[in-house]
């Protein structure tokens, strides 16, 4: 097993855990900056369940911090195969089931990529605002 993928040196420097001696060799690679991630493509805006897990995401003011266009795709999915678990979950008295396992698999794996499980949240940290130095600053 290859072990789990490096953390992007983004999430070192908010977590205040990036050292020069450590990460220099790494200040090359791809860096995704935080941004709008744009409207939701047409089959997630006449999806109601869809299209409220898209706002869910993309409305999150902590969140906000770390999605950007990149993730565009992979949240356009998740979105997909959320509404398909709910239609599942409706349609569980009637004969043909909507969702394979291989489907919930791929939407747990998508959960815990996107941040979206509790374990996964917790791995997640966002900068947090700066504090003032004294009371009186903060009045300032």
């Amino acid at each position: 097993m290859p072990g789990r993928p490096p953390k992007l040196l983004k999430f070192h420097k908010a977590e205040g855990t990036y050292r020069k001696d450590r990460h220099a060799k790494r200040e090359s690679e791809l860096s995704i900056t935080p941004g709008p991630i744009g409207d939701p493509p047409e089959f997630i805006s006449s999806d109601p369940v869809a299209l409220a897990e898209w706002n869910r995401c993309v409305e999150d003011p902590e969140y906000k911090q770390v999605l950007s266009s990149a993730f565009y795709s992979i949240l356009c999915e998740y979105c997909h195969l959320h509404s398909r678990m709910f239609a599942d979950a409706k349609a569980r008295g009637a004969k043909r089931k909507r969702m394979t396992a291989q489907d919930r698999t791929t939407l747990n794996i998508l959960r815990v990529n996107l941040g979206r499980t509790p374990a996964a949240q917790a791995k997640v940290r966002v900068p947090k605002a700066e504090k003032p130095a004294n009371k009186w600053a903060e009045q300032a």
